[in-house]
């Protein structure tokens, strides 16, 4: 499993109903624009470290407000 793989699964385990790859919706949810979510994710030959980063704010950002929400 690469580590961008890794990083998807671990934010579909925080969003169970977060469909694979579905990260334009997820983002909008909590108010980062799809259109950067996408050109982070669509580069060609960018460097994937970069769109592990934004899998990771994803993530901590909808863990925080889970827990605000709890």
């Amino acid at each position: 499993m690469t580590i961008l793989e890794q990083a998807n699964k671990e934010l579909q385990d925080l969003r169970p109903n977060l469909a694979p790859g579905d990260l334009k919706r997820c983002a909008k949810e909590i108010g980062i624009t799809a259109e950067n979510v996408s050109l982070y994710m669509n580069r060609k030959g960018g460097n994937p470290q970069r769109a592990v980063e934004i899998l990771t704010f994803l993530k901590n950002i909808i863990s925080d407000r889970k827990s605000q929400l709890a």
